[in-house]
């Protein structure tokens, strides 16, 4: 399973130590309103081939993602599932 990861803050870490224990979800993309926050976290956890950007959209059309982890501030979360689902 492919998925995206939306919000590279601290509890990213959390979902991405998670998925790493789990042979099937290959985390394909990761997006944050700071580049350089999705560009750490991809360092972290060896996600040289991950799509990173700042737009949601740009990276679900680069990636085709079957899930997407919904890791922002919980004000983000209408957007990013609405988003996700289109």
């Amino acid at each position: 399973m492919r998925a995206v990861l939306v919000g590279c803050g601290g509890i990213s870490r959390a979902w991405l130590s998670a998925a790493k224990e789990i042979p099937a979800i290959e985390i394909a993309g990761l997006v944050d309103l700071d580049e350089g926050a999705a560009r750490t976290r991809a360092a972290e956890f060896g996600l040289s081939r991950a799509v990173l950007g700042t737009e949601l959209v740009e990276v679900l059309d680069r990636v085709k993602p079957d899930a997407v982890f919904d890791c922002t501030v919980p004000e983000a979360h209408e957007q990013v599932v609405v988003t996700a689902l289109r």
